[in-house]
């Protein structure tokens, strides 16, 4: 015992400290993050939005290891990703609406669109797109006709991303999966180890009871 160390009871666990645990988990945390890469975020993105959903799935699943932190941030990069894939199916949705009209105001055979009719629309449209869905209501064509030929448009785009987001939500409940199996896993073997030590005392117990010993 060196003159810095203070004296201990016999019997007595040795003092520690919550900063003496803690730091340890959190460097586990930061090299694992170094060592996945950076976050999935591109330009135009909130990496604070990213952290901040990374940080929320680890406070409520609680991660018991890093093999379920590795899965955590699988989950976490997939959401992000499907994220993205749904505001991509929303943009090419809309530039399919910006097609059509641009398409409907040049067009001749839709009903009720003649000659001064094209001209109107093409002037409104040249003003912004709002203003030429609003003068191409006035002739007829309803916003599910220009959606319809919107989808028409952008269908393969489409196709593709919904594809892939049921590729990516597949994947992402994957991850979930393996996370509850894990635990399940655990539980069970904890719970035989608990059965079998428990048995184990009770024969103790039973062989060393007041009733087994013969009086004298």
């Amino acid at each position: 015992m060196t003159s810095s160390t203070p004296p201990r009871r016999r019997g007595r666990p040795p003092r520690v400290t919550p900063a003496a645990t803690y730091p340890a988990d959190n460097l586990v945390v930061s090299s694992l993050n170094d060592f996945l890469g950076p976050a999935p975020v591109l330009e135009g993105e909130d990496k604070t939005d990213y952290i901040g959903l990374l940080e929320e799935v680890r406070r409520q699943v609680k991660p018991k290891d890093v093999i379920e932190q590795i899965y955590i941030r699988d989950v976490v990069d997939l959401t992000w990703e499907l994220m993205r894939s749904r505001r991509i199916k929303v943009a090419t949705l809309h530039k399919g609406q910006v097609r059509a009209v641009h398409q409907l105001a040049a067009t001749q055979n839709w009903p009720g669109l003649d000659a001064d009719a094209k001209w109107s629309v093409s002037a409104a449209v040249k003003t912004s797109f709002a203003d030429g869905m609003k003068e191409l209501a006035k002739y007829g064509v309803t916003l599910q006709d220009i959606n319809a030929h919107a989808f028409a448009a952008e269908r393969e785009t489409l196709l593709r991303l919904d594809q892939n987001m049921m590729q990516i939500e597949a994947r992402r409940n994957f991850a979930l999966r393996e996370i509850e199996r894990r635990r399940v896993s655990l539980g069970r073997r904890l719970g035989a180890v608990i059965n079998e030590v428990e048995a184990e005392f009770k024969e103790v117990r039973i062989e060393g009871s007041p009733s087994d010993t013969k009086e004298t």
